[in-house]
């Protein structure tokens, strides 16, 4: 969500941004936030985060993200996601629009918080979350050419598998078909044999044809 979004969010449950006191709400631009490189986010990632299956950069919460971006926050604690919580607690979040508005207006100034401090802390988080937006793309990007090479690669494998597959099943029936013609030609010559010894005795000395008859 860009803080835009956020801050109309914000505006339409509590009424912040259009409350009294003249109080000025900065544009995001004139904000300074904290940078941090793709590097450095990184390393804080694999810092705090051990290996599992999966992204694990998916399943890692907001909390967790913005501890990771190391996001400024202020003295008094109060920040956009805290108002957040507040205005739904059980505390106000039966309270009608007026009263909700009067109620967290109150807790705020009670607490020393300007609205001012609340939208930099907003436009803070959404830059730390478009930050991570852009480090989780590149990682994904990463995976899927990883994968689609793997996947190249096992496909290779398989094709040149089912090569030698059926160049073993050649192999086999030519071997079966050599075997054969081996058998006509030892039948052929066992049977002259038969007619040489026939000659000298009436014994049957020679066995014909082939010795395991019941081969595959």
């Amino acid at each position: 969500m860009k803080v835009a979004e956020f801050l109309k969010k914000v505006a339409a449950g509590t009424g912040l941004i259009t409350c009294a006191d003249s109080t000025k709400v900065p544009e995001p631009e004139a904000i300074r936030t904290q940078s941090i490189s793709l590097a450095e986010l990184q390393n804080e990632f694999k810092d705090g985060r051990k290996e599992q299956a999966g992204a694990a950069e998916f399943s890692l919460d907001i909390d967790a993200l913005f501890q990771a971006l190391k996001v400024p926050t202020f003295a008094h604690g109060w920040s956009a996601e805290s108002v957040r919580k507040y205005i739904e607690s059980n505390d106000i979040a039966g309270l009608a629009h007026e009263k909700k508005k009067e109620t967290i207006l109150r807790v705020l100034k009670e607490n020393n918080v300007s609205l001012e401090d609340i939208v930099v802390d907003a436009v803070r988080r959404d830059e730390a979350l478009d930050t991570y937006e852009r480090f989780a793309e590149k990682k994904l990007r990463e995976r899927k050419a990883q994968h689609q090479a793997d996947v190249a690669a096992l496909e290779s494998e398989i094709e040149n598998c089912q090569a030698k597959i059926r160049s073993l099943r050649a192999l086999q029936s030519r071997d079966v078909e050599d075997f054969e013609k081996w058998i006509s030609q030892k039948t052929a010559h066992e049977e002259d044999l038969v007619r040489v010894v026939s000659l000298v005795t009436n014994e049957s000395k020679i066995s014909v044809g082939a010795v395991t008859k019941n081969r595959k």
